[in-house]
Formats: structure tokens, sequence, C-alpha cells
């Protein structure tokens, strides 16, 4: 797992995989922060879980471009965004991206590609 939380951070051009947390498997990021041509794959969570391929936090502002985002999972009631969580409040901007492949399985639970919560604000091109 990648935590990155300090305002203006970047990730750029890693491959981030197998990870495993209830929040973020793969990227936790809050702040302002950038994450740019990565490939996020292989993460998942098995439990109630949000994000397992990036989870980003509440009022947080992040930049997602030219990333590939497949092959995440999480399964347990009540999951959201195995490919990507939006927190509340939250800015996620989201360019050039393929989001694909993620799955989510569980009563109640939403957004095997994408789940965004109540306040949060994406743009997609």
């Amino acid at each position: 797992m990648v935590n990155i939380d300090a305002n203006g951070s970047e990730l750029l051009g890693f491959t981030v995989t197998s990870g495993a947390a209830s929040q973020g498997s793969g990227i936790y990021a809050s702040d302002q922060v950038t994450i740019a041509n990565c490939i996020i794959t292989g993460n998942g969570y098995t439990g109630t879980g949000t994000g397992a391929g990036i989870y980003c936090a509440d009022n947080s502002e992040v930049t997602i471009s030219t990333c590939t985002i497949t092959g995440n999972s999480i399964t347990g009631d009540a999951s959201q965004g195995a490919g990507v969580y939006c927190g509340s409040s939250s800015t996620v901007n989201f360019t050039d991206c393929t989001i694909t492949g993620n799955t989510i399985t569980g009563d109640e639970s939403h957004g095997a590609g994408i789940y965004a919560s109540a306040s949060s604000e994406l743009s997609l091109s």
C-alpha cells in the first residue's frame, strides 16, 4: 500500500500491486496530490472495504492521469469502490485513464469501477 498525503505530492510511473487494506489497498490519497502514469492492479481486501485500487479521502483533491486501474477487488458486504473510491467532498479529476476489470461482491456493495460518495465532485476526460 502506498500512502500519499502531503499537499503537492506526486506518485509518478509506478506499478502498485498486491496491497491489502480496508481503505486504499493500493493507494491511499489525501490532501492535494497527483497520481500519473501508474498501473494499479491486483490489490484487494476480503471484508468490508473501500477503494481497493485507489482511496481518495474526504475533502481531498486528487488528480489521476494516464493510469490503468484494473484487476482490483473487494469481497465484503457494504463495500464501495473496487477500482476507485471518492470520499465525501473530494474532488477527483481523471484524464486518459483506463478503469476495467475490477470486481466487488457482497450485499449492499457498490461501484466496481468508481464509487463517488455524497458531495464528491468528479471530472472525467
